[in-house]
């Protein structure tokens, strides 16, 4: 009995199928939290809040990382520790007065809240952080940290 080879085509499609298959098994694993969309009412290029987002943690080298200002979701990305000057910045323009800012990591299960006031220009950091309670490292902390300045905030 001859057996007959299947025809280039259907090798072709069979390659590129497993490899699609492939590629989205492998990067749906390394990306499991569903991050939510971005709102850009705020968003502009040269506004009166910028903030700097990082994750400053060697332990965990990429976490997901949310930003919401008064409710609005602002910042919705995975942030990679890097080198730990790892900074991205986002400008927002805010209106006088107080807001309410929530960092949040569905990875970490770990959120923070602050109510800041916008009276001129300013510039703030929101950090990711993550160090043992203890010399057992089994349990170690998680949490964000906000600062907020009146002049711009510079990074070595």
């Amino acid at each position: 009995m001859i057996k007959k080879e299947a025809p280039i085509k259907t090798k072709i499609l069979f390659t590129i199928s497993t490899f699609i298959f492939t590629s989205l098994f492998i990067f749906g694993c390394l990306e499991s939290v569903k991050l939510p969309p971005i709102d850009n009412s705020f968003s502009v290029e040269d506004g009166n809040f910028t903030l700097y987002v990082s994750n400053q943690n060697f332990k965990i080298s990429k976490v997901d990382i949310q930003i919401k200002i008064d409710g609005k979701v602002v910042v919705s990305r995975y942030f990679k520790v890097g080198n730990q000057h790892n900074w991205k910045k986002f400008v927002f323009s805010l209106p006088k007065g107080d807001h309410i800012l929530e960092a949040h990591s569905d990875q970490e299960d770990v959120t923070f809240t602050e109510t800041f006031n916008i009276s001129d220009k300013h510039w703030a950091v929101v950090a990711f952080w993550c160090y043992p309670e203890t010399q057992n490292e089994q349990n170690p902390k998680r949490f964000f940290t906000f600062k907020i300045r009146n002049e711009p905030i510079y990074f070595e």
